[in-house]
């Protein structure tokens, strides 16, 4: 049996279970404060030069519950175990600059492909709460998919982009499908690629991926790979992710869903040049 034969039957079987137990104990909730940070469009939106980069941030909150304290803070390159203060926040919204002097202030020189998260870390009714834990960043997919939410967001320097790099053979790391395959990627036009063998070459239907060359963010729109399986109808990718044209690598936050409904938020797909 393959291991998504095997995610389809444990869906199934975790409904079974919920509909039949009447008493089931949920753990308690600690209400929290929810950011809302996003990019300023008037400034910079990528790291192209660092002496030259001026991003501008708007620090918000999704509701309208004032914290007690509120530091806007960076984690770099994913490393949450070693996030740095930015900034404190005492009134909502603020307008942050960021430049690349502040940025390598804190974290040193920057450098192609490195990437800077901003997070809010906050004290609300006596309880501190940070934006990034050890093991990744705090706010679960649910509420980060939220319209219009955006408790974090990325400053990326980049290098310059080749669509041609990304034609040819790679490596995907596929959360959602539970397996590590390799595809063949071909180029479709400046801005979009095909990708032909995902879901370990079980795909009936090749993937298309829309590509940004200026912003390096590539889009999966509702692209349908197996048309029926165990009973549903269409099971589809979309999301949105960044392309890093240093090592030549995308990574996707994927939603997987069928005609029926959607199974999955937040897996992760990357694809890594061979």
């Amino acid at each position: 049996m393959k291991r998504y034969n095997l995610k389809f039957f444990t869906i199934i079987c975790s409904l079974i279970l919920l509909s039949c137990e009447s008493e089931t104990k949920f753990p308690e909730f600690t209400q929290t404060i929810l950011p809302k940070i996003t990019v300023d469009n008037s400034g910079d939106a990528v790291i192209a030069e660092p002496s030259e980069f001026n991003g501008k941030l708007v620090v918000d909150l999704y509701f309208k519950d004032i914290p007690e304290t509120a530091i806007l803070v960076i984690a770099k390159n994913g490393n949450y175990k070693d996030v740095k203060e930015f900034k404190p926040i005492t009134s909502f919204p603020t307008n942050v600059d960021v430049t690349g002097a502040d940025i390598e202030a804190v974290f040193g020189k920057i450098t192609g492909g490195d990437y800077y998260e901003f997070g809010l870390k906050t004290t609300y009714q006596g309880q501190i709460f940070n934006p990034f834990n050890p093991y990744g960043i705090s706010y679960s997919s649910d509420l980060r998919n939220m319209p219009g939410s955006s408790p974090i967001v990325k400053f990326t320097a980049i290098c310059p982009f080749n669509i041609d790099d990304f034609v040819g053979t790679f490596q995907v790391e596929d959360e959602f499908w539970e397996e590590e395959y390799t595809v063949t990627i071909s180029k479709v036009s400046d801005t979009q690629l095909q990708v032909d063998g995902m879901l370990a070459g079980d795909a009936e239907f090749p993937m298309f991926i829309d590509v940004d060359p200026v912003m390096q963010i590539a889009t999966i729109t509702n692209q349908v790979l197996i048309s029926s399986i165990f009973g549903y109808t269409n099971l589809k990718y979309s999301g949105t992710g960044d392309v890093n044209a240093c090592d030549i690598s995308m990574s996707f936050e994927i939603e997987a869903s069928v005609d029926q409904g959607t199974f999955d938020t937040g897996m992760i797909l990357k694809f890594t040049k061979k």
